[in-house]
């Protein structure tokens, strides 16, 4: 889809555009930085139904794609999103080792 239209997951604005990013009506900057980063279809179909609030079917007959399509694209969209917004979590080995160690003695 060539088109964008502005819309409130810019706050009015283009993404992209300049002053985007100083608007405050819009979604919190981060979270327009993690759409961002979205493959280009998924991010439209996320965009069309959480902020455009497009049912499966409508985005299905604008984008003219089948509607099993969009629930799977969208599915992957979120899991996306979410994935890009947790927080990294990293194993660390020294509070799981007193733990195993904890758990051999009282065997």
């Amino acid at each position: 889809m060539s088109e964008r239209r502005a819309g409130p997951g810019c706050g009015g604005l283009q993404c992209g555009e300049a002053g985007a990013d100083r608007k405050l009506d819009g979604p919190p900057f981060w979270l327009r930085r993690a759409v961002e980063k979205l493959e280009a279809m998924d991010r439209e179909i996320l965009l069309l139904r959480e902020f455009e609030q497009l049912s499966y079917a409508e985005i299905a007959d604008l984008l003219q794609l089948p509607l099993n399509t969009v629930r799977s694209r969208l599915f992957r969209a979120r899991t996306a999103l979410r994935n890009l917004l947790e927080p990294p979590v990293e194993p660390t080995t020294k509070d799981a080792l007193p733990k195993a160690v904890q758990k051999g003695k009282q065997a």
